[in-house]
């Protein structure tokens, strides 16, 4: 049967895990301010679920409460190198998997509708356009943007509504951080984990849906059109 639809979500699924274009950046950032890394780590911590919802308008809104948190004087210079590092990472992170392109190509010229669904901070909103991912996607529904997270409901709903479908139509695909193939089941839809070789969900502390999954599973995302009914 073929899907009307295919919402993907991003690290981890269409891109690698952040950690790979973010790896270091918290460490570079605690030397320039001058404070200890466990102290860095715990008020960046902190701020998680802020970042997520768009609590902060810009990187550098953020980069200010994230100093004041760790006690720093006010050091516009400071910002600036935290911003810099920031969008520099993030347009990297937004390097999409080499299959990507092909697999979105595919399903479009077959019909069937695709949206991406992100859990991401303020960093990745403010570089969206310049990454390349943003080409792949008519509809990108980011967190940071919208103010809600996964597995809210409604951040599904706001994709489907979208696209136009129901969400019993469509296919989520995602690699299970923070829940969200149990989020996309709650609405409707069916959900696919995506679990690449070299990424083992076992040492990301987000992704324990994926270690526990017993449901449908793919190493790539080429394999996602066999699911969604379309031929490679």
């Amino acid at each position: 049967m073929r899907r009307k639809a295919v919402i993907f979500d991003m690290f981890g699924t269409l891109a690698d895990e952040p950690s790979h274009a973010f790896g270091g950046s918290r460490e570079r950032m605690a030397e320039a301010a001058g404070v200890p890394q466990e102290a860095f780590d715990h008020a960046w911590e902190q701020t998680t679920t802020g970042r997520m919802v768009g609590e902060f308008p810009s990187i550098a809104a953020y980069a200010r409460h994230l100093f004041s948190l760790l006690g720093l004087e006010k050091d516009p210079g400071l910002v600036e190198r935290f911003v810099a590092l920031r969008r520099e990472a993030s347009r990297k992170a937004l390097t999409p998997r080499a299959d990507a392109a092909p697999v979105i190509d595919a399903l479009q010229r077959a019909g069937v509708k695709v949206a991406m669904v992100s859990n991401c901070s303020i960093d990745v909103v403010e570089v969206w356009e310049e990454g390349a991912i943003a080409p792949l996607v008519e509809h990108a529904v980011l967190s940071a943007a919208v103010g809600l997270v996964k597995p809210d409901a409604r951040i599904y709903r706001l994709a489907v509504r979208m696209l136009g479908v129901a969400p019993a139509d469509c296919l989520y695909m995602g690699d299970g951080g923070d829940y969200e193939l149990a989020g996309a089941r709650n609405v409707g839809m069916d959900p696919l984990l995506i679990c690449v070789p070299y990424e083992d969900p076992a040492r990301v502390s987000y992704k324990q849906e994926a270690v526990r999954w017993t449901g449908p599973r793919v190493a790539s995302l080429t394999e996602t059109l066999a699911y969604a009914g379309v031929e490679g």
